[in-house]
């Protein structure tokens, strides 16, 4: 699948693909995304490198990134978004998580990633678990 990057009604969300943790919030998000509003993509894509080269970013974290409306979002701001789209009741999660200073959400995301390999371990391969088979047309290449 091929996206155009100029279309900004498409949201992103772009993962570390060799991850765990990260390929679980994917399932995750398939598993209650019934508009199927998202597109999912690894931090080492072709699609995010585009990205990365149209919007001129160099040091990008290795987190989870929401390319949403042609605004890049990081950390946990990136899935405080990404619950806010999704339908009730898992959109009020961006309401609680708001009400939690950014400094400290992000404090707690990044002691989770700093971490995620040494509890959870990683994959050789990207997306360890390619969803069912319904879902490939989501993933972008």
């Amino acid at each position: 699948m091929s996206i155009e990057f100029d279309n900004e009604k498409i949201p992103v969300v772009f993962v570390d693909s060799q991850c765990v943790v990260c390929n679980g919030l994917v399932e995750w998000i398939l598993a209650r995304d019934k508009k199927e509003i998202f597109t999912f993509a690894g931090l080492n894509s072709d699609s995010f490198s585009e990205i990365k080269a149209t919007k001129g970013l160099i040091d990008v974290p290795d987190s989870v990134v929401l390319y949403d409306g042609g605004e890049i979002y990081y950390k946990s701001t990136a899935v405080l978004r990404i619950f806010q789209k999704l339908r009730f009741p898992w959109s009020w999660l961006q309401f609680v998580g708001q009400a939690i200073p950014e400094q400290w959400r992000n404090g707690i995301y990044d002691w989770i990633a700093r971490n995620r390999y040494g509890w959870f371990g990683q994959t050789e391969e990207d997306f360890c678990k390619m969803p069912d088979p319904k879902y490939r047309d989501r993933f972008l290449s």
